[in-house]
């Protein structure tokens, strides 16, 4: 117990110490101008002195200044720990200088939130903070076309409910094309609400059904495929957990198996374009797993496994022989 309350004792001195020396930093940056503040922060590698020169962008553009709590807030954002504050203390306009942070390398950070309005008011409401810093700032909202959905991920900063970016995740997943991803490489999430989006939400999955269509040609190359891999060698079944699992070298057959089965078959029924396009990706997976399942009678999931010069097959399950994908949302709070 004593052991416990020194840590929290030090925690409060470290964190007394660190808004001391920030608060003694905006002085210094106050007096620079936008250009000037601008370069400082793009500069500075370490945590302190950029969350003084945040908070001095978000006075000048906001009208607001950060008091101690929401630098407090802030530092333990930017930390990777979880911030507790009441309501009234300011999270939103604590939660940029960690933002702010993390977009730093232009890797992209999502900003979750609980519901559309939310999203949209606070990229437009500290938007000019973020813009002012030379990051680019966006909002995902319901209804949005595809062209949009890609340039507001596209930004440094992005703000959207995390049902919003967990069903974008899946139908990148289900996507048998590039241009018909989204996403860019996932970074980093900074999560508003986390007890909500991260307990409550959480529990209920996001599923995604696909729709109908003619896949007979698909479902034959899969089949072909399976009849040539080699149970241990190429696949492995956990009789056990019902679950169906590549091995390392079960993906490095497909590609002579494309084009001594595949490519001859469906260029009989398809475009050049249309069968590259269909061998992309999930494509090939989704069969290959229904075809496993039909002969294991498992749950299939296959998970970062690579065909060379076709795509990657990504986490597919078949629970009930159905074209169905889901996922809990499960983003990490930082």
């Amino acid at each position: 117990m004593r052991q416990f309350l020194r840590t929290i004792l030090a925690s409060r001195d470290r964190d007394r110490s660190s808004i001391d020396r920030i608060n003694a930093m905006r002085s210094e940056f106050a007096r620079l101008s936008d250009e000037q503040l601008r370069v400082a922060a793009s500069k500075a590698n370490q945590l302190l002195p950029f969350v003084a020169a945040v908070a001095v962008v978000a006075s000048r553009v906001l009208g607001q200044d950060l008091f101690d709590v929401q630098l407090r807030g802030a530092l333990a954002l930017a930390r990777g720990s979880i911030a507790e504050m009441q309501t009234g203390e300011g999270k939103t306009l604590a939660a940029v200088p960690a933002v702010a942070w993390y977009a730093r390398g232009h890797d992209g950070v999502h900003v979750m939130t609980v519901n559309d309005y939310l999203a949209r008011r606070d990229a437009r409401w500290m938007g000019g903070v973020y813009r002012l810093l030379g990051l680019s700032v966006a909002y995902v909202q319901q209804g949005m076309s595809h062209a949009e959905r890609c340039a507001a991920y596209s930004s440094d900063i992005t703000y959207a409910t995390a049902n919003e970016i967990g069903f974008d995740v899946l139908r990148d997943r289900l996507a048998l094309r590039l241009d018909q991803q989204v996403h860019r490489p996932l970074a980093t999430a900074v999560i508003d609400e986390a007890d909500s989006i991260l307990i409550d939400e959480a529990r209920i999955p996001l599923v995604i059904a696909g729709g109908d269509s003619d896949d007979s040609a698909l479902a034959y190359v899969a089949d072909q495929v399976v009849r040539n891999l080699l149970p241990s060698a190429h696949y492995t079944v956990d009789a056990g957990g019902h679950n169906v699992a590549l091995t390392d070298t079960g993906p490095g057959i497909a590609p002579d198996m494309l084009k001594r089965i595949g490519e001859p078959y469906l260029s009989r029924r398809r475009s050049a374009d249309e069968v590259q396009g269909e061998h992309h990706g999930l494509g090939l997976g989704v069969f290959i797993a229904r075809t496993l399942l039909e002969r294991t009678g498992a749950k299939v999931s296959f998970t970062n496994r690579t065909f060379p010069d076709h795509g990657a097959v990504v986490q597919i399950a078949w629970p009930r022989n159905r074209f169905e994908a889901s996922e809990t949302a499960d983003e990490p709070a930082t």
